[in-house]
């Protein structure tokens, strides 16, 4: 069942960061607004000028709201906006590899990524691997959403790091 049919039925669900709307139906939806400035002011606080963002899809809420965020936390950084660092993703892992190796392509890199999924954060971790950039030292990571699998893949940077 898809999701539309599933939101018209009569079929009791909630929504996660997806509005639904039909007759038994709800949702919650996360501040993500306010997760993305807090992510781009972090990275701010760490010292880099250069953030790019890998926005979610922007048909969405989330996406909209988290480059939103985005935005906001550059603006309070005194940073400017720049069009070249932003990429759009699909909140999947290969969506976040592949922007990533776009924007590490450019001629002035940036020196941190905030991605606005953590599947695309792993996907960000992918590209930094096979660029061979270390994390956190060459360049700076910060996800959207606590997934378990971000978790795996923080580890698994952690194992690589050390044996350098």
């Amino acid at each position: 069942m898809e999701l539309r049919e599933l939101a018209r039925s009569s079929v009791p669900c909630v929504g996660v960061d997806v509005e639904l709307y039909g007759p038994a139906t709800s949702y919650v939806m996360s501040d993500n607004v306010d997760g993305g400035q807090r992510a781009t002011a972090h990275l701010v606080q760490l010292g880099h000028r250069r953030i790019a963002t890998i926005c979610g899809r922007l048909d969405t809420r989330p996406g909209l709201d988290r480059l939103r965020g985005y935005r906001d936390g550059l603006d309070e950084g005194e940073l400017a906006y720049r069009d070249e660092y932003v990429r759009g993703g699909d909140f999947y892992v290969d969506s976040g590899r592949a922007a990533a190796h776009e924007l590490l392509a450019l001629d002035e890199p940036p020196t941190a990524i905030f991605a606005a999924a953590d599947l695309m954060a792993a996907g960000v971790l992918q590209a930094a691997a096979e660029r061979g950039l270390r994390v956190p030292d060459d360049l700076s990571i910060v996800g959207f959403d606590d997934k378990r699998a971000s978790q795996e893949s923080r580890m698994c940077a952690r194992m690589r790091c050390s044996r350098r």
